[in-house]
């Protein structure tokens, strides 16, 4: 939880900020992104049946 992110992303959409849009969307996808590639490696450590070919 980051402070003020939320805060910033609004005031960012009520003042048409389009840069600061664009980079809040690409960096909530990035930590989406390298969560499920996190939790997807971990579920090869943690359940033995699951193997990475």
């Amino acid at each position: 939880n980051w402070p003020g992110m939320g805060t910033l992303y609004m005031d960012g959409v009520s003042t048409r900020d389009y840069p600061l849009i664009m980079s809040m969307v690409l960096i909530s996808a990035f930590v989406i992104v390298v969560s499920n590639l996190i939790t997807d490696l971990t579920y090869a450590l943690v359940d033995p049946r699951v193997r990475y070919e």
